[in-house]
């Protein structure tokens, strides 16, 4: 897995860069989803890192239809543990519950953002992650 990443992340990273650059042109809130920002260690590199967590019932809920379970978990060991994460990035839309519910915090932050609202990165932050 590590060659894998080593060999395919300088391509994602570079056609993140021409993505964001073509974007901040258009709009003054570019979104980059990217798996694994955080364990490839860029999230330094955006404004603002947001995760969205759900519970294990909720992600056995809403699992990927062409991963059987044995998939899911082989995948899943290549991520880090969500309360890893949350200490690790700015914001957390929690997506347990209702798709309205996340609609309203993901609206809230795409607001805020746009608004101009100045981010802490998580350095400094002491592990507080505002949710949404």
């Amino acid at each position: 897995m590590r060659w894998l990443n080593e060999a395919i992340h300088p391509l994602v990273r570079r056609e993140i860069n021409v993505f964001l650059k073509r974007a901040r042109k258009k709009s003054g809130v570019v979104v980059v989803e990217a798996p694994l920002l955080l364990e490839a260690g860029w999230a330094g590199d955006f404004d603002a890192a947001v995760v969205v967590a759900a519970g294990p019932k909720a992600v056995a809920r809403r699992r990927r239809p062409q991963f059987d379970a044995a998939q899911a978990r082989q995948r899943s060991r290549f991520q880090w543990p969500l309360k890893k994460k949350i200490a690790q990035c700015d914001f957390v839309i929690d997506n347990g519950a209702d798709k309205r519910q996340t609609y309203i915090q993901v609206k809230r932050l795409f607001d805020s953002l746009r608004k101009g609202a100045t981010v802490r990165r998580h350095s400094s932050r002491k592990g507080v992650t505002p949710r949404l």
